[in-house]
């Protein structure tokens, strides 16, 4: 059985969310011509300071089809504690794969290090270029191409 609600003949039918790329809140319903409808609601400023309740409360202040006589209040908090830590989520994140882009001090030292191998390789191998002889000319997997020369 279906509670018709007082708010414009508005019947509820589910709620939801969109983490990204702009978190956002859906509630989708039906009016009082029995159409499904959706409302949407952005929310491109979320900060990690506010408070789950604060941002509801603060939907169902500004948007009546969110209001407590249709959405329920701790429903709405819960999808907003989703919404929030799905957004801590995305910023540790973003922080990790910042960090592995930059190279490391290590990277560096054993780049440098097998640059300074692959010139002892050549000096061990003979001076002069007319010494060193190819036998893995042309075949498959050969290394020639790993190092400068």
């Amino acid at each position: 059985m279906e509670v018709v609600t007082r708010t414009a003949g508005v019947v509820p039918k589910r709620l939801g969310l969109k983490y990204g790329p702009v978190p956002t809140l859906a509630l989708e319903y039906e009016d009082i011509s029995r159409q499904l409808k959706l409302a949407v609601v952005e929310l491109p400023h979320l900060t990690l300071h506010a408070t789950p309740s604060e941002i509801a409360a603060g939907i169902q202040k500004e948007h009546q089809l969110f209001g407590p006589s249709l959405v329920n209040e701790d429903q709405l908090v819960r999808l907003m504690q989703r919404l929030l830590q799905s957004q801590h989520e995305r910023l540790i994140k973003q922080r990790d794969d910042q960090g592995t882009l930059r190279p490391t001090g290590t990277t560096l030292l054993n780049s440098s290090q097998r640059n300074e191998e692959a010139k002892n390789d050549e000096k061990e191998e003979g001076s002069d270029k007319g010494d060193i002889e190819d036998d893995d000319e042309g075949k498959e997997g050969s290394d020639d191409d790993e190092y400068e020369k």
